[in-house]
């Protein structure tokens, strides 16, 4: 349970979503929209960008930095804090991320999939945003669109950066481990750290090491 009280040390002060996560994705989204309008190839690329930010922000808010889980703590991110600006998130925060994140974000197209009744499952994108239709299911004979707002959900992200930041004000281990994977995502990685790969080749360490002996 969160210390309401509990008191923020000086070095606590520098770990600040808003500032390290927030204010530079509200500038780089407001630059994406700038360039390309609001298009379709902005809202993809601002898909990408927002599963990215969740990403971080479910390893920051776990303290956990490893590779393995990473998609649950993401999750686990969506369903606690844009659970409480839209409760359909706490219930299908797994699907979205599944079909989103490692449909979209990692294939290039969002999932899609035969249900039990043989109808097709596709997301369909909108700039509405009007919450009863955001993340709500259209119905067909042969088909079921699920009605998407990358809006919608761009907003409902910075709302719940702001929750986490109200919760990290009262509550120590959430700032330790915010502090903590902040540091480990952050500390440069070791030579054999990056030959632990197999697509790293002796020439991508030459190619460093030519410019720098």
């Amino acid at each position: 349970m969160a210390d309401v009280d509990d008191p923020i040390e000086a070095d606590e002060l520098s770990f600040d979503p808003r500032t390290d996560i927030k204010e530079p994705l509200e500038r780089t989204v407001s630059r994406i929209i700038h360039v390309s309008g609001s298009d379709n190839y902005a809202w993809d690329t601002i898909l990408v960008l927002l599963f990215n930010h969740i990403d971080l922000l479910g390893t920051l808010h776990s303290g956990d930095s490893s590779r393995a889980n990473r998609a649950k703590r993401a999750v686990g991110f969506i369903r606690s804090y844009l659970g409480r600006i839209d409760e359909k998130y706490a219930m299908a925060g797994g699907f979205l991320y599944y079909m989103l994140a490692n449909g979209h974000v990692h294939d290039s197209f969002p999932g899609s999939f035969i249900t039990g009744d043989g109808r097709t499952l596709r997301f369909e994108f909108t700039d509405t945003l009007e919450k009863q239709k955001h993340l709500s299911i259209v119905k067909s004979d042969n088909e079921l669109r699920f009605i998407f707002s990358v809006d919608t959900f761009y907003k409902n992200l910075l709302d719940a950066i702001d929750l986490y930041c109200l919760d990290m004000s009262s509550d120590r281990s959430l700032r330790e481990k915010y502090r903590l994977a902040w540091d480990q995502l952050t500390e440069p990685g070791d030579r054999f750290h990056i030959n632990n790969h197999a697509y790293i080749l002796a020439s991508d360490l030459g190619f460093i090491s030519d410019q720098i002996l």
